[in-house]
């Protein structure tokens, strides 16, 4: 139990150290400087209207706002995926599938998808005891709905299953 104990503490300074970022996600580095072009995209959608859906962007001090997710510069969008967010992953995939910004790879593709597809849920529980739980039993766990999957990763996904079974 203490080695447990141990572990998490030395878990929780590593977390509070690196800053609790993404700094790599499929093979791309959320710390490579924005391209000319990248900025200049992302600078079109700022300058655009307001979009109720897409990925989050705040520059420095500014109030977050959602801009489309193919407007956004390669390394927010790979920290964003890392983060589970069902429409970056989704435009990841994109960028994979199409070699947009990275190296072609299908297979990088197709995790992408099958995660922004994915409905994650995930395991929670009590921790005190005699709440809810049986006599003797201090963790009863509970299944949380987390984000939903897209479908349009799904059909995605499946049109790029069905096209690399053909090749």
């Amino acid at each position: 139990m203490k080695r447990i104990g141990q572990a998490a503490l030395l878990t929780a300074a590593a977390l509070a150290v690196s800053g609790c970022t993404v700094r790599q996600y499929m093979g791309i580095s959320t710390r490579t400087p924005v391209t000319a072009e990248e900025q200049a995209r992302l600078d079109a959608a700022l300058a655009g209207p307001a979009v109720a859906a897409g990925c989050p962007w705040s520059a420095d001090d500014a109030k977050p706002v959602n801009v489309p997710c193919d407007s956004l510069p390669l390394p927010r969008l790979a920290m964003l995926a890392g983060m589970d967010h069902k429409a970056a992953l989704l435009e990841l995939g994109i960028r994979f599938e199409e070699g947009r910004g990275v190296a072609q790879d299908w297979g990088e593709a197709e995790q992408a998808y099958r995660l922004a597809a994915w409905q994650n849920s995930y395991i929670a529980g009590q921790q005190v005891a005699g709440i809810g739980s049986p006599p003797g039993q201090s963790f009863t766990p509970i299944m949380v709905p987390g984000a939903p999957g897209l479908e349009s990763a799904q059909a995605r996904l499946a049109s790029l299953r069905a096209r690399r079974r053909t090749q």
